[in-house]
């Protein structure tokens, strides 16, 4: 899930609170400051790269003499561009797109170049903005669902064309007549319509049920599993499971990862952080370094006495974490990071995954603290923690499904 965000700076943390509030992480949420950005990443980041999209939420400042946000040049822009986004297969003029501001009153929408008008309220809970957010997430996927049914398609993973000769009756009746087709359908691209390809999407791809058994998996994985040994470890056990069920990494955040990724910098050290969570908008989402540990990792020690602190075990894995940061931020490593992971950016976050929820909760206060002092920008995240975010994005992800 990716939402394209056209509002002020400072209001970035609210809106940040509303979503993660139903479900949505950070990494799903793309911001720009302005009309000026917005519009450069409908040209760059859709139009000639190509990315996915789902919705794009925009403030405005009307009467203002310098209206940045300015909303309705937004949309007027988006809704008129003729081209194609997400590798091609949907027109950028599909995208909904709702008006979200305290200045603007609900009128008639024939009249305005938005999909919906929500009008904004105080606090971190907004349902109705989450429901029209989704609402109209759900009407483009029908649309498109109407599309294939106009095309004689069947949207599955399956080849659309099982011999030449459906082949040739597709080519015939659409493929050829693209230019005229195109006016039929509401959601495909003219080059869909030129040469279907598979689609890749989850919500088209993913089973419901299989998630959910996902999901059980890891929690079974780090409540019941063999002892660990010198055999049974963190990799043939952790490892392992992570990168046979990835989506528990990846989730709506990430579009892959590398997987102990030899980085060598100048002076022949070599770095391996266990996973490195990529994106396909790096100037915009976080490339996260994830490393894991084992769930029975003691996080804190002398947790009654004023000098609680992290434990030595915990903090020699946060040091190792802490040199993946020193690493990826050295620009003496940028040719090196841009060879292997494929794409250059200074966007980075550090995660670790370890230790249980009820001893971080039990000092959380502390613990945070003592993080941030002594190792500032790590991120600590429990084994119950990440459970929590794969259980809100499957929650999600059935709210979003079409019926």
């Amino acid at each position: 899930m990716k939402i394209l965000i056209n509002d002020d700076y400072d209001n970035r943390e609210g809106l940040i609170k509303i979503f993660s509030n139903s479900d949505y992480e950070r990494n799903e949420l793309i911001f720009c400051s302005g009309y000026d950005e917005s519009k450069n990443f409908i040209l760059q980041n859709m139009e000639n790269q190509k990315c996915h999209i789902d919705l794009i939420v925009t403030n405005n400042h009307p009467g203002k003499r310098d209206n940045t946000l300015n909303a309705e040049a937004l949309a007027m822009l988006k809704n008129s561009s003729p081209l194609s986004y997400s590798n091609g297969n949907f027109r950028v003029n599909s995208v909904p797109i709702i008006l979200y501001s305290d200045s603007e009153e609900k009128t008639e929408l024939e009249h305005t170049p938005f999909d919906a008008i929500v009008k904004k309220k105080e606090g971190y809970h907004h349902p109705y903005f989450i429901s029209s957010i989704e609402n109209l997430i759900r009407n483009w996927r029908k649309e498109l669902l109407l599309d294939f049914d106009r095309l004689e398609l069947k949207i599955n993973r399956q080849p659309y064309f099982k011999d030449s000769q459906s082949k040739d009756y597709y080519d015939n009746r659409f493929g050829k007549n693209y230019e005229s087709t195109f006016h039929k359908t509401a959601i495909v691209s003219k080059e869909f319509i030129a040469n279907p390809t598979i689609l890749e999407y989850e919500w088209i791809t993913a089973n419901e049920s299989l998630i959910e058994q996902n999901i059980n998996k890891y929690h079974s994985t780090y409540t019941n599993h063999i002892k660990y040994d010198r055999y049974n470890n963190e990799r043939t056990i952790l490892h392992d499971f992570f990168k046979l069920y990835p989506r528990i990494l990846k989730r709506d955040s990430y579009i892959d990862y590398l997987y102990e990724t030899q980085l060598k910098d100048v002076g022949e050290t070599r770095q391996a952080c266990d996973f490195i969570l990529t994106t396909n908008i790096p100037s915009y989402l976080v490339t996260t370094f994830f490393e894991i540990k084992k769930e029975d990792v003691k996080l804190m020690v002398a947790k009654r006495k004023k000098r609680s602190r992290l434990s030595s075990e915990f903090s020699g894995y946060l040091g190792q974490l802490w040199d993946y940061k020193k690493y990826s931020q050295s620009l003496n490593n940028k040719g090196e990071m841009l060879e292997k992971i494929g794409y250059e950016t200074t966007n980075y976050q550090y995660q670790i995954l370890a230790g249980r929820l009820e001893e971080k909760a039990e000092m959380l206060e502390v613990f945070n603290e003592r993080l941030s002092d002594h190792y500032p920008g790590l991120d600590a995240i429990t084994f119950e923690e990440l459970e929590i975010l794969n259980i809100n994005s499957f929650k999600k992800f059935n709210r979003l499904k079409v019926k």
